[in-house]
């Protein structure tokens, strides 16, 4: 009996660790991927900017995309803008500031990881449902007009986009 439970609970330690992978627990505090705009409008209000089917929240350091009739989230990116406006939750588990290795941990290993500029690689992920970017600094630093100090190996940006 007793080992039947250790196998049982060993079993479903694995179960939850390989759910994990690939498909994070939406750990998030805002709308995601796949919810009506409405949502987005219920809980954040309307946005700063609209353009078409791209609707800017910059003081919270968001983006939505909505498919063509604005009916639902197909996009979403969660970044810092001028004036050190960033976004300050989590979505799909991460936060601006998460470390690579914790991506590494969630989405295993990336599509691919580029050079973008001096300052940052881009790394690229994809499932079944999603693509994902994240910007990654390069060295420690610090910006006035962005995020202040940053460390290497953190997270800068992150875009989220629905697959199909």
């Amino acid at each position: 009996m007793r080992r039947a439970t250790l196998v049982l609970l060993f079993g479903l330690i694995l179960w939850a660790c390989g759910t994990q992978k690939n498909n994070p627990s939406a750990a998030s505090d805002i709308p995601l991927i796949g919810h009506h705009y409405g949502a987005v409008l219920d809980e954040m209000g309307g946005p700063e900017k609209s353009m078409g089917n791209l609707k800017l929240y910059a003081q919270k350091g968001l983006i939505y995309y909505t498919d063509p009739k604005e009916e639902q989230v197909i996009g979403l990116v969660c970044s810092w803008f001028e004036g050190g406006y960033g976004f300050r939750g989590q979505a799909y588990g991460f936060r601006l500031g998460d470390t690579y290795p914790k991506a590494l941990s969630v989405w295993g290993n990336p599509e691919r990881r580029y050079y973008k500029n001096e300052l940052a690689d881009e790394v690229y992920w994809k499932n079944d449902s999603m693509e994902i970017w994240m910007e990654i600094w390069r060295e420690s630093g610090f910006d006035a007009t962005l995020t202040g100090d940053y460390e290497a190996e953190t997270i800068k940006r992150m875009v989220f986009y629905r697959r199909g």
